[in-house]
């Protein structure tokens, strides 16, 4: 029966690591601050000489702690990943010291999208765009990690380095990130098979969430054409839809009159030729879905966005 709470199995975790690892491996810990203001709690371990200092998330371990896995099972577990993220690092081109040169860093800057209202205090201190109620926010790309898209969150004392606008610093990224991930559309039913097919995507939670969410979808809306705008990788892909010219030349290909539904962070879904009375039942489904279905940290709206055929453009649906 477990005894310890979060504080105490963390203190521990760390005396038991150490034994293993040695003191050549120092660990520290840390809470992580993630999307949509959701917490991580984890161990900071770094060995001098190395430039990088991967984070190990313990609160599924705790978890599992308290289903009754051993202190040193978890401990084993943690060194197993470290000596793997070890072997890896050498591959990992990583140098702190030209983030603060753009010059260096320019052709790696990319975008990312967010719930602005869910993230205001991560907001508080990093660059970032209004985009109807949600937020686009800038990453570096960290060379050699590609399919995750690991990367480092650019922050305001970064811009300052920089001595740049954020007007120029969007004109980068958006430039950026279709040529690092370009937007791709895709038919739901060809999404919802490559979300069923094993070697789909790494993430196992990601591709449970948005497989129950194209499948709810897909049930709720069987009349009109679907679609889902994501990018090549399927990470992160909802930026897509800060792109202009993407949505214009969907506009034109599948039809001006269009409903995006915010599946997740990670893609939307336009469902087409919807009659406007369908709206607030869509927009109330997309609420009920982010409540029982999506994994907090990727929910990306409650709202629905209704496309404006006069403009030429999105409009946020509440």
């Amino acid at each position: 029966m477990y005894n310890l709470n979060l504080e105490e199995f963390m203190n521990e975790l760390i005396i038991n690591v150490t034994d293993r690892l040695g003191d050549s491996v120092r660990i520290n810990k840390t809470e992580i601050l993630k999307n949509n203001s959701v917490r991580y709690h984890g161990l900071v371990l770094s060995r001098e000489g190395n430039n990088i200092s991967p984070t190990i998330y313990v609160d599924e371990l705790y978890k599992n702690y308290i289903r009754g896995a051993s202190m040193d099972d978890l401990a084993v577990e943690i060194v197993n990943v470290y000596c793997k993220h070890s072997e890896k690092v050498n591959f990992v081109n990583i140098e702190y010291e030209n983030w603060t040169r753009f010059e260096c860093v320019k052709d790696n800057i990319f975008m990312k999208m967010v719930n602005y209202e869910r993230n205001r205090e991560l907001l508080m201190h990093h660059p970032h765009i209004r985009f109807l109620d949600l937020a686009i926010t800038f990453h570096i790309k960290v060379d050699g990690v590609d399919e995750s898209q690991g990367s480092v969150r650019v922050n305001d004392e970064l811009l300052r380095h920089w001595g740049i606008t954020i007007e120029e610093l969007y004109e980068v990224g958006e430039y950026n990130t279709q040529r690092l991930y370009p937007y791709v559309v895709k038919p739901m039913e060809d999404m919802i098979n490559e979300l069923l097919s094993k070697d789909s995507y790494n993430n196992c939670e990601y591709n449970e969430t948005n497989e129950q969410m194209c499948g709810i979808v897909d049930r709720e809306c069987s009349g009109p054409e679907m679609y889902v705008l994501t990018n090549t990788c399927g990470i992160n892909g909802a930026i897509s839809i800060t792109n202009d010219d993407f949505v214009e030349e969907f506009a034109r290909n599948y039809g001006e009159k269009f409903v995006v539904l915010p599946s997740s962070i990670h893609e939307v879904i336009c469902v087409v030729n919807v009659d406007e009375e369908d709206y607030e039942h869509l927009s109330t489904m997309v609420k009920e879905v982010n409540i029982t279905q999506i994994m907090p940290e990727e929910i990306l709206s409650d709202n629905i966005y209704i496309y404006n055929q006069e403009l030429g453009e999105l409009e946020c649906y509440e």
